[in-house]
């Protein structure tokens, strides 16, 4: 089976911490046109590779990257009955769509139109971006709401919830904390934190996300924070309220919180209900195969995959494919090219081999809490003296070990998935 990415590359703004390459559509005159452009060109290439891998079996769906919503309920209906015709969705698991609390009327509708239309599909997953309730990092950063008409938005989700929709709620601690008189610290106004408590023990959400602040280049934060600074760091950092600390420490509120009204913690950003983690996320990190499509999208091919040979004839693949374990490739950056068809890069491909793959396998297996089965399969690429490191960690409640006659599976505790990076590091012989 197969997972599929629909990139969708507009936003009405592009938010001051974002780095994602998306196109603020707020000033655009041209605005209609161009969706209908890029909706055209989207449905042209889901065409070209249904001539490859005709009727495969789809997975899951996810709309993301920019703002879905962007693209109007319509046209999002008419590209998944497209993806109907032309692959095969009878075991559909989940279609995923990222949108904003804003315009709220069209979430609604979008809700209430999926709902009707694809009443097979057994979840029908809406992954909010909250971000947070602080007013002023709302309005500093670009998002077009309040605290207040986040209440009424969520509260009204809450109504209309259908038994085949499922919610998802982005958070991110961005780290603003404020002093008190007698010396304590305090995140946002009691009001907000009292709201998320109710939101959190309502169970309203199947899922939250909660992500850490990380500023990227091509974001206007960081190239503010590197003219401040005077330096540059490259990948990420460059924090635009607290330091590491104080972001972590919002983190871990919004975990604990998470964690006291029956979430589990089912990757290091990801806490959901029992039964209710997402199908796509899993897919992704346990290295089953997608395609994604649009400008910037990024495919990966499982050599495994029943059809690994036809995408390697697609994709022109000279080499022996037996040496192969998995492929990625990009399709082109530049827009104006793929609104004329023009798809591939064909530079972008990347043929990656056994001990590639068990790398990415060990570290993306890990995030989660599947964990990794039968350790003694990723020795060629762990330290020479990786038992000692994994008995040291066991002993301090980092990790979990658990033998099955001779699978060892090794577990992150909740404690060690907030330090993931150092593990890998101690860990891997080559990331």
């Amino acid at each position: 089976m197969l997972s599929l990415y629909i990139h969708t590359p507009f936003c009405d703004v592009k938010c001051d911490y974002c780095s994602f390459h998306v196109l603020p559509t707020k000033d655009l005159e041209n605005e209609p046109a161009l969706i209908t452009e890029y909706v055209a060109a989207l449905k042209k290439e889901i065409s070209e590779w249904s001539s490859t891998i005709w009727k495969e079996e789809i997975k899951t769906i996810y709309f993301w990257w920019g703002t879905p919503t962007k693209l109007w309920t319509q046209n999002l209906i008419d590209i998944i009955l497209l993806l109907d015709e032309k692959f095969d969705l009878e075991d559909l698991g989940e279609l995923t769509i990222e949108c904003n609390p804003e315009p709220p009327e069209q979430i609604y509708d979008l809700i209430k139109t999926l709902h009707k239309t694809l009443k097979k599909v057994p979840r029908i997953r809406l992954s909010v971006g909250i971000q947070t309730f602080d007013n002023d990092i709302l309005k500093e950063s670009g998002r077009q709401y309040n605290f207040n008409a986040l209440t009424t938005f969520l509260r009204t989700l809450q109504k209309i919830k259908q038994y085949n929709v499922s919610y998802n709620l982005d958070f991110i601690a961005f780290g603003k904390w404020r002093t008190l008189r007698n010396g304590e610290r305090e995140l946002w106004r009691a009001a907000e934190r009292d709201f998320l408590e109710w939101l959190i023990a309502s169970q309203m959400a199947d899922s939250f996300s909660a992500y850490t602040l990380e500023l990227f280049p091509w974001s206007t934060w960081y190239n503010e924070r590197i003219q401040q600074t005077d330096k540059m760091k490259d990948g990420h950092g460059l924090k635009q309220y607290g330091d590491d600390d104080e972001v972590y420490d919002e983190f871990n509120y919004y975990k604990e919180l998470f964690l006291s009204y029956w979430y589990k913690r089912y990757e290091l950003s990801n806490f959901a209900l029992q039964w209710k983690s997402s199908v796509h996320n899993r897919a992704y990190w346990e290295m089953e195969s997608y395609l994604w499509l649009w400008s910037w999208a990024s495919s990966f091919i499982n050599k495994n995959h029943k059809q690994f040979k036809g995408i390697a004839d697609h994709l022109w693949v000279t080499t022996d494919i037996d040496t192969i374990a998995w492929m990625r490739w990009s399709n082109t950056k530049a827009i104006k090219k793929y609104l004329e068809w023009d798809y591939a890069d064909t530079t972008s491909l990347i043929e990656m081999n056994a001990q590639d793959y068990l790398i990415e396998e060990f570290f993306l297996s890990l995030r989660t809490d599947s964990g990794i089965s039968n350790l003694e399969k990723y020795q060629p690429v762990l330290v020479a003296d990786y038992k000692n490191i994994v008995a040291q960690l066991s002993e301090q409640w980092f990790v979990e070990t658990q033998r099955r006659e001779d699978d060892q599976k090794l577990l992150l505790t909740d404690q060690w998935m907030d330090v993931y990076n150092e593990i890998i590091t101690s860990l891997l012989e080559h990331i």
